[in-house]
């Protein structure tokens, strides 16, 4: 007499592949399915210091990873500009709000 042996579903390839690719952005190994974004207020802080912060918070992050400046200078428009134009640095989005600049940069591969 035979017995019938119930089968496992065995997982599919691409779900294995799914699993391991989360395990290893979990390890901080792999590409990151989104990039971060750090807050930086600068909000009361006249130049060169909204500039100097967002340079401070740039260079703690990896490539691709995003801050938002938030500043009151008046003239903070145009030093971001000009700063990420000269450091390689993305300028994602300027916004104003009343009496507030904010600004969205990613951080460049190699500043």
């Amino acid at each position: 007499m035979m017995t019938r042996c119930s089968t496992v579903p065995r997982p599919n390839a691409r779900s294995e592949a799914i699993k391991w690719g989360a395990a290893q952005r979990q390890r901080g190994r792999g590409r990151p399915v989104t990039s971060s974004l750090t807050r930086v207020d600068a909000r009361g802080l006249w130049c060169p210091e909204p500039v100097v912060r967002a340079r401070i918070a740039l260079q703690a992050l990896a490539p691709g990873d995003r801050i938002e400046l938030v500043a009151t200078d008046p003239h903070a428009e145009l030093d971001i500009e000009v700063f990420c134009a000269t450091s390689g640095h993305q300028l994602l989005q300027v916004e104003r709000r009343d009496d507030e600049w904010r600004f969205e940069i990613a951080r460049a591969a190699s500043p």
